[in-house]
């Protein structure tokens, strides 16, 4: 009773002073309420938010500015959605290389905050969000948790890989706000043999989340390891999946172990939530008032039912807009509405990207994604990289794109992969034309 109440009365001030995410709590019940619109009255709020998003790009950045020039494009005069066709589809590269041209000079850098993106599929990009954004963000992911049953304040496990998204160091300060304001509790993932998962499970057991988040790779690690121990986690309302493709065997072992429905989520780092499942547990919803998902081939929109790429316009992030971005995943939308009846279009056969795993001189599972440490914090920029473990004891670095390999380079990550995946004895480097 006693959490309850300081987290209803603290959290708000928490969020918008030390979260950077104001309004959060007003958002979350407006991202709720757009919920119940018609599909006619979120295709016209949908068109309204591109345009402004568009009308802002080209006031408040040089590359906009200029590409709409090149293509005699009119953001004042934009009405449909297919009128994006003649625009060019954004890139990473592109973003690398006009970075200081695609920020807005619309906000002051104490207005900007920096994010990475994770660098699994593709070379790492730096790019910019405002406050506001992460705002909307975080009230568009609340909005498709909810649709589990669960609500803000309760209890929240994330099953996480991604080093970045920890701090170590995290004192006694941090762990009351998580524990009497935010209900998060984050458990690293990215290596999991029997001691990691029974430290995890009986935490879980303590804890008592009433939603999960996670990536399903080390998710389904920890789900084997409860029904081979005989241990069901009871009182979870709702299992989201994010983070890459969530296959039927997992989503089998997720639901046994925690005893609750899976419910699947495409987003990314880049633009928040994308599309989620809801209690019909069918093709995903688009937050259409959030994002404006396109398939595409050659840059051009595809009919509803035939797969393409998927690329992103992200309504929301005023500090560096993001306008056709090509995410690098795979997908088709479908032209119909689910029969839950809300308004939101549909995608299916979203292609993501998947994190493989290695394993140790243990037998420990390492998440692939646990790497991220050393490839993208602390390592040598070299372009692309790919990682192969050929047997328990070789690995081999393929490299594209970077700057010459020096000795040093070679020792670093030589040294480093054999102390995060411990067995490994040779470490050999291939530099390719293509990954």
């Amino acid at each position: 009773m006693l959490t309850n109440i300081t987290r209803k009365l603290l959290s708000p001030r928490y969020f918008d002073r030390y979260e950077n995410s104001p309004d959060l709590f007003r958002m979350y019940r407006e991202y709720t309420q757009r919920a119940a619109w018609s599909k006619e009255r979120l295709e016209q709020y949908q068109i309204s938010r591109l345009r402004r998003i568009l009308i802002h790009a080209r006031d408040n950045t040089e590359h906009y500015r200029e590409v709409f020039h090149d293509c005699s494009f009119n953001p004042d005069k934009f009405e449909a959605l297919e009128q994006l066709n003649a625009l060019p589809i954004l890139t990473k590269d592109i973003v690398r290389a006009n970075f200081n041209r695609i920020i807005s000079k619309d906000f002051v850098p104490e207005e900007r905050y920096l994010s990475i993106t994770g660098g699994t599929s593709d070379v790492t990009m730096r790019f910019y969000r405002n406050r506001e954004c992460r705002s909307h963000r975080l009230a568009a992911q609340w909005r498709f948790d909810s649709w589990s049953g669960w609500y803000p304040l309760l209890n929240v496990a994330y099953i996480w890989p991604s080093f970045q998204d920890f701090h170590p160091d995290e004192g006694y300060k941090q762990k009351l706000v998580r524990k009497f304001i935010t209900g998060v509790q984050p458990y690293y993932s990215g290596y999991l043999g029997p001691s990691e998962c029974e430290r995890i499970v009986k935490s879980l057991r303590d804890f008592k989340p009433r939603l999960i988040r996670c990536f399903p790779t080390p998710a389904a690690e920890i789900a084997h390891y409860m029904l081979t121990n005989g241990t069901v986690l009871s009182g979870v309302k709702g299992v989201v999946s994010t983070g890459e493709p969530l296959y039927p065997k997992d989503r089998i072992a997720l639901e046994t172990a925690f005893n609750t429905p899976t419910y699947n989520l495409y987003a990314s780092r880049e633009t928040g939530p994308i599309a989620a499942q809801c209690e019909r547990h069918g093709n995903l919803h688009i937050a259409v008032d959030s994002v404006a998902v396109e398939i595409v081939r050659d840059g051009r929109q595809l009919p509803h039912g035939e797969s393409g790429e998927i690329v992103i316009t992200d309504l929301r992030n005023f500090a560096m807009p993001l306008i056709r971005y090509a995410i690098k995943d795979f997908g088709q939308t479908t032209g119909e509405h689910c029969e839950c009846g809300r308004g939101f279009p549909l995608m299916k056969g979203v292609i993501g990207r998947e994190y493989d795993s290695f394993i140790d001189s243990n037998g420990r599972t390492v998440i692939a994604l646990s790497l991220a440490d050393l490839l993208i914090d602390k390592g040598p920029r070299v372009g692309q990289i790919q990682i192969i473990q050929n047997n328990p004891s070789d690995i081999t670095v393929r490299l594209c794109g970077g700057p010459p390999l020096d000795e040093s380079d070679r020792a670093f990550y030589s040294e480093g992969l054999k102390k995060l995946v411990p067995g490994t004895e040779t470490v050999k480097f291939e530099i390719v034309d293509k990954i």
